[in-house]
């Protein structure tokens, strides 16, 4: 996996009721949040909004850029730590 520097990142907050509040983040700014059923869906929230960089760049794909959530530059490149 290639990294991935730029100001996207996602925050996942496990909720009372299991699911996962995602907040998707461009520098300090939460632009947008989502309720995820669990751990799989929320990275796949997270992954587009890092790589396409806010939605902007729609030509980066899963194809052109494949991101492995068990990599350790996901964690490093694609989730914010408070």
């Amino acid at each position: 996996m290639k990294e991935y520097i730029n100001a996207y990142t996602g925050k996942k907050t496990i909720l009372a009721d299991g699911t996962i509040r995602v907040d998707f983040y461009n520098g300090d700014t939460i632009e947008d949040q989502m309720i995820c059923p669990d751990d799989n869906l929320a990275n796949a929230a997270i992954i587009p909004w890092v790589v396409q960089e806010g939605y902007t760049l729609m030509d980066k794909t899963s194809v052109t850029d494949p991101v492995d959530p068990t990599d350790d530059l996901y964690t490093r490149d694609f989730i914010k730590i408070s």
